[in-house]
This record gives C-alpha cells, sequence and structure tokens, in this order.
C-alpha cells in the first residue's frame, strides 16, 4: 500500500498515505530509509468520533538494522477508512548513499578514511542543493464594500460609521444573475421584500420589521408605488438600517432604507452584451458600454428588454429601459455628471394573490383571481402599464484639498395605467365571492428634489472632524384621474365562471401635493484611531 518514497534528506520528514488503509493490513516500510529511527503515525483525520486505542497510537519500528531487501513488515490493527497513516523518520540518509558507504572497503588511515567521507559528503551535499522558492500571494477579489457615499454623503469608512449598513455592490448583482430589484434582500440580513402593488415590479421591503415603499434613488427620497425599475442600470444597492432622519428627514422609514445607486461612466472602454434564458419562457437581454470621448468627457448606456410570464397563468411580463450617462471632469476639482434613465413595464394581469377567504389553503396556487381577457365583448381584462422617468444632475467643486461643495437636482415621473380586480371581502357564499372592478385607473407621482452640501476635514486640537452641512428641498405631487368602478361574481373553484359585470359610478380624480425644506449637519469627531464620536441634526419645514 506504501508509494515508493523519494530520497529523503537528513532531518525529520513525514510521509502520508494517499490511500487508506483496509482491514488488518501489514504496512512495509521501504528500505528507502536506512540508519535512521522511525516510527508509525494513526491519525483520525475526518470529524468521525474517536478510535478507542488508535486516535495518537504510535507504532515505533527502528530501522538502523534493518538488511531484508524488501523493508520491514510493521503490523497494524484493522484502520477506518477515515484514518489516515503516517511514516515519520528522523536522520534519514539516502538509502543508495547508505548502501554505497557500506559495500566500500575499509582505509587502513583513518584519516584518509574521514578525508574520502568529507569529499563524499561534500559532494552529496552540493548534490541535494536546491534553488530558492520564492511566494508571492495576493488578496483575491471580495464582494465588501468599503465605503458607502452615496447613502452617507461623506467619505467615511463603513467601519466607522455609527450604523449598520450593508452593500450589495454590482458583482454580486452580476454573479447571481438578479433580475428584479426585490431579489436582493436574499443578500441582506433583517431585510424580506414584500408583495409589491399588483405586481409593478417596484421596489417594497420589510425592513427590521416595519414596511418601506419609498427609499432613495442615487441618495434621493424616491415615491415608490409605481416607480418599476429595472436592475440593468443599478451599480449597488445600499441598505441603511435604522432610523436615518438627522440626513434625510420624514422619508417614512424607521427600520431603514433602500438606496440604489445608478451606474456611472468610467475612464475606460468597454462594452458587454448578456443574453439570459430561464424558466416560465424568461428571455432577457441587456447592453452596458462605456465610452471615453475626450480626456474629459466619459459616456455610458445601458439598456434591457425582457419578456417572460410567472407560474399565474394568463400573465406574462415585458419590459425594456434605457439609461444614458455623460461625464464631464476637468480633473481639477470640478466635475458634472448627468443621469437619464427611463423604464417601461406591460403586464397581463394585476395580481393581487389568493384571496384571503378562510379556506385559502384549498385554492389554486396558479390560478389568476380576476378579470381575464374575453370574459366580456368589449371588455379588457385587468392589466398594468408602468411609465418611470427620472433625470439627475451632480455637481462637485473642490474648494481646497479638504473641502468640496456638491449640488444636486433631480426630477422624476411614475406613472401607471391599470385596470385591477380584488375582492370585496373576506367572506364567500358558498363558492361564490364578489369582486370589484377599476377599469382605466391613471395614477401617477411626479417629484423635485434639490440639495446643496459643504463637505470637509478639520482639526480640534488632536481631534479630527469630518463635516457635512447641507440644505434641501423637496417637491412631490400624486393623483390618480378617476377610474369605472364595476361589481362581478367569481366561482373560486371554477375559472369559467364569472358572472354580474355591472358597471357603477365613476370615481372622480384627486390630486395632492407637499413641499419640504430641510437643514441638517453631521460631525463625525475621531477621538482616538478605535474611539469615534458622530454627531447629527436636522431640522425640517414641510
Amino acid at each position: 500500500p506504501f508509494a515508493s518514497f523519494p530520497a529523503a534528506v537528513a532531518g525529520t520528514s513525514s510521509f502520508q498515505l494517499k490511500d487508506a488503509f483496509p482491514a488488518a493490513h501489514a504496512v512495509t516500510v521501504p528500505r528507502t530509509f536506512d540508519h535512521s529511527f522511525c516510527w508509525i503515525d494513526i491519525m483520525n483525520i475526518t470529524q468521525q468520533p474517536p478510535l478507542a486505542g488508535v486516535r495518537n497510537a504510535r507504532t515505533y519500528a527502528a530501522l538502523n538494522d534493518i538488511t531484508a531487501k524488501h523493508g520491514a513488515l510493521v503490523r497494524m490493527k484493522t484502520v477506518p477508512a477515515h484514518v489516515a497513516i503516517a511514516l515519520v523518520c528522523a536522520g534519514l540518509i539516502p538509502a543508495h548513499n547508505a548502501r554505497a558507504a557500506d559495500s566500500a572497503a575499509p582505509s587502513a588511515d583513518p584519516q584518509t578514511h574521514d578525508s574520502a567521507n568529507g569529499v563524499a559528503n561534500d559532494q552529496e551535499s552540493a548534490s541535494q542543493a536546491l534553488p530558492p522558492v520564492v511566494v508571492t500571494g495576493t488578496h483575491g477579489s471580495s464582494y465588501e464594500a468599503q465605503n458607502s457615499d452615496s447613502t452617507t454623503q461623506t467619505n467615511t469608512p463603513l467601519k466607522d460609521y455609527s450604523a449598520s449598513i450593508q452593500v450589495v455592490p454590482s458583482e454580486v448583482l452580476q454573479d447571481r444573475g438578479v433580475t428584479r430589484i426585490d431579489q436582493i434582500a436574499d443578500n441582506v440580513s433583517g431585510v424580506h421584500a414584500e408583495a409589491n402593488y399588483g405586481g409593478n415590479g417596484a421596489t417594497f421591503f420589510n425592513i427590521r420589521g416595519f414596511s418601506e415603499s419609498n427609499g432613495l434613488r442615487d441618495g434621493f427620497r424616491n415615491y415608490g408605488y409605481y416607480a418599476f425599475r429595472d436592475v440593468q442600470n443599478i451599480d449597488r444597492v445600499e441598505v441603511f438600517k435604522g432610523p436615518a432622519g438627522a440626513l434625510y428627514g420624514g422619508i417614512g422609514a424607521v427600520g431603514g432604507y433602500i438606496n440604489t445607486v445608478s451606474k456611472r461612466p468610467e475612464r475606460d472602454n468597454f462594452g458587454e452584451v448578456d443574453v439570459t434564458a430561464g424558466t416560465y419562457g424568461l428571455v432577457r437581454s441587456t447592453l452596458d458600454v462605456n465610452r471615453v470621448l475626450n480626456d474629459e468627457l466619459s459616456f455610458r448606456l445601458n439598456a434591457s428588454v425582457e419578456s417572460n410570464s410567472t407560474f399565474r397563468d394568463n400573465a406574462a411580463y415585458r419590459s425594456w429601459s434605457v439609461a444614458p450617462a455623460i461625464t464631464w471632469d476637468n480633473h481639477r476639482g470640478t466635475s458634472v455628471t448627468l443621469l437619464t434613465e427611463y423604464n417601461h413595464l406591460n403586464r397581463d394581469g394585476f395580481d393581487f394573490g389568493v384571496p384571503a377567504v378562510p379556506n385559502y389553503q384549498d385554492l389554486s396556487r396558479t390560478r389568476y383571481y380576476g378579470l381575464h381577457d374575453g370574459v366580456y365583448p368589449g371588455v379588457q381584462g385587468d392589466y398594468g402599464r408602468n411609465d418611470t422617468f427620472s433625470e439627475t444632475v451632480l455637481f462637485e467643486q473642490a474648494l481646497s484639498a479638504n473641502w468640496k461643495l456638491r449640488l444636486s437636482g433631480q426630477y422624476a415621473y411614475a406613472r401607471q395605467l391599470s385596470t385591477q380586480s380584488f375582492p370585496d371581502s373576506t367572506t364567500a357564499v358558498g363558492n361564490l365571492l364578489d369582486y370589484s372592478v377599476y377599469s382605466g385607473a391613471n395614477e401617477f407621482s411626479r417629484q423635485y428634489t434639490a440639495r446643496a452640501e459643504l463637505v470637509g476635514d478639520f482639526y480640534t486640537g488632536s481631534f479630527k472632524h469630518s463635516l457635512l452641512a447641507g440644505l434641501d428641498y423637496g417637491y412631490l405631487k400624486l393623483g390618480n384621474g378617476g377610474s369605472q368602478v364595476s361589481n362581478m361574481t367569481l366561482d373560486l373553484f371554477n375559472p369559467d365562471y364569472v358572472s354580474g359585470l355591472t358597471p357603477g359610478d365613476p370615481l372622480p380624480g384627486h390630486q395632492s401635493q407637499g413641499k419640504d425644506y430641510g437643514a441638517y449637519v453631521q460631525d463625525l469627531v475621531e477621538l482616538t484611531p478605535q474611539i469615534k464620536l458622530q454627531l447629527g441634526m436636522r431640522a425640517d419645514r414641510f
């Protein structure tokens, strides 16, 4: 069972068998090792229970007087498959040299004999000299992010920031093949995705037990109920856990918020086209192209097109997006970035899930419980059309080596056209359940946001300060263009039964709007390299 051992050099060497020994077996110690003291080590190399009488056992074998042609036999007990056996020898001399020395005629002159041995030993040492080996190690790639500029608004390392912030970088999104924003919840502790508004692809999350539907886009507050956004133009997702009123005011997220950061132009030329296919008829193509136009201008374009279905019957999705971006940087402290993004989603059905009736567990998981096309002549079934447009400008001016001024603004518009049907109650009469149908619904949101910030570092004595001071303004307008309300009845166990579609009174449209002004300041004080104090304050007027 022993493979042939290489010639060993003086010192202590250990050779471990590659193959496990079967039941009671004789271990053959090769003749390679002469004039040595050797022993056998028996080691438990897996997480199996210890072996009574075997673990750390040693069988010693003095090999100095071994003259057998095939070596010595060391009898072992039964050895399970998860036990390794090693031969350990100290003070080894290569067998061929030992045999040559034994066969040499003794010299009558001890001095001559010693001299000959010295020459032989010198030649042996010279023949065994090995060249130096240089091993160079480098850090492998990592998903770990060191900073979160868009969320904290400063260049403070995450390890120094007094809040729990987790960043999901683009490498994770790409390596996982993420196609929907809600899939990032799988990578973040304390966060899970919630059911969105009829399957419209909006970003609804639950963070530390609190629902969060607004979130941030490139650091700006974003009304999220209708705002479908494709993941193709997302560079990273930053998750802030805990309240953040000192920075963002009344964002309405007690447990935290999600900040999606757009891809920016880079100082490199590259391009990438991806095609993805999957279950439920998923076919998706994406484009990412970056070009350096001159010494100061860079341009980047991201686009996507997707078609897929779901496990629900009569449900399908088709979407596309385009997101150009351009950056001007004079490399003397002044830069301007313009980000544009348009997303479109067209879906058949407006899926609210399975009706919440007492016997919901008996209902089909694949049936769509709503109004289908073709049920009533001239009546369109449930559907949803979402369009999202945003324009963001980012300006940065370095005032000195330690101070810079940032001016930024964003315009965001989202619209949803739909026909929706959903149960009037949670109680069915037999198998029949009454539904309300809202047809021709037109919902929209429009936002304007502006911000000015001063960021810098300074010292008071031996204490270092990282200061952020800013002003912001936000305007939000929400509206509903009205819809026609009808009634119908569904049989929960007969998909073909729909009756009583009775037109009702139309709902009048309505609009609401709000403004807010805010001022905030944040100071991170480094008392020692290990102790840091963060102070923050904000005032808002609505």
